[in-house]
């Protein structure tokens, strides 16, 4: 079966002007979010079998869960996790069977129109509908920053957070050797940056560790890369719950988990680490130990955090 065509209005009848075709996995991600976490019901994409057949409602949420409805059986919806692959081809994954589908020549008309094929035989044209039982939300004044979005981006060497600018100091990058083996399909390096040096110390089994003295704040991330060696790259977070090493899902992509904001608290206050939920990292080789990384994404509280880091890195190389 083809690609169903979209019209070229939403769900509103209103052109979408100011929409831009995706252009890579990040891109399409935002096109497809349709709210920010679980019980977010205010859009959906409303999904139609080329022949009417079936019309399914998918929920997908900016924390990479996903809901479907089928229309046919309403009480019993599935849920699922998501994540884009290219700019036009995305994954979805149902951890109760295991079973995954993949979501190809997904292309858009707008904002709020899109057509795509599951697993390569199934063509589906969607449009993205507002929930009439949701509770509408308040409009924010233009003027004022949303929790979804920072107010400002990261510039060199400094996290925005909160309302607040911390400055960043140190880098520190270390290659992970439980993933050296040649049967492994990425490549994995955790990078780290705070405001403080980074020293090393031994545990009871001789374990090395390696944290920022000092440091009021630290952001961390796992970071997987094709092949053998570490590429420069933008990189798509993917839940902490995907094992993506010889995962044919993700054997050619470039992804990030198991990431994390830590602010280190004081005598007045505790320290609180927050979970990365969503976003995009990019990672550049500069030459030698330096090293530059850019992070956008969602915390698991709502909220928005940017990260910007060039400078050298210390390195630590478990594979020797």
């Amino acid at each position: 079966m083809g690609i169903q065509a979209c019209s070229s209005s939403g769900a509103d009848g209103a052109v979408d002007t100011a929409f831009s075709d995706p252009v890579d996995a990040a891109s399409l991600r935002e096109a497809l979010i349709t709210g920010k976490a679980a019980g977010d019901d205010t859009e959906y994409w409303e999904c139609s079998v080329a022949d009417s057949s079936a019309t399914f409602e998918y929920r997908l949420m900016a924390d990479g869960s996903g809901v479907e409805n089928d229309r046919a059986n309403p009480t019993v919806p599935s849920t699922f996790t998501w994540q884009t692959n290219s700019a036009s081809t995305a994954t979805t994954s149902v951890q109760a069977s295991g079973m995954q589908n993949e979501l190809s020549s997904i292309t858009f008309s707008d904002r709020n129109n899109m057509s795509l094929m599951v697993a390569q035989t199934l063509s589906l044209a969607c449009v993205r509908q507002a929930d009439e039982g949701a509770a509408p939300s308040a409009s924010p004044d233009e003027n004022e920053p949303t929790a979804s979005e920072p107010t400002v981006s990261a510039s060199d060497n400094e996290v925005i957070y909160g309302g607040n600018a911390y400055a960043l100091t140190n880098g520190f990058e270390k290659v992970g050797a439980n993933y050296v083996p040649s049967d492994r399909t990425h490549a994995w390096h955790q990078f780290r940056v705070a405001d403080a040096p980074f020293n090393s110390s031994f545990d009871l089994t001789g374990g090395v560790s390696w944290l920022p003295t000092g440091a009021s704040i630290q952001f961390s991330s796992n970071v997987y890369s094709p092949g053998g060696n570490f590429e420069s790259a933008t990189f798509n977070f993917v839940p902490d719950t995907i094992d993506v090493q010889n995962n044919p899902t993700y054997t050619d992509s470039y992804v990030f988990q198991n990431t994390n904001l830590r602010i280190y608290g004081d005598e007045s206050s505790s320290s609180e680490t927050l979970g990365i939920v969503s976003g995009t990292l990019s990672v550049t080789r500069l030459g030698g130990d330096s090293v530059a990384i850019r992070f956008e994404g969602t915390l698991e509280n709502g909220e928005s955090a940017s990260v910007a880091y060039e400078g050298q890195f210390v390195l630590y190389d478990e594979t020797f």
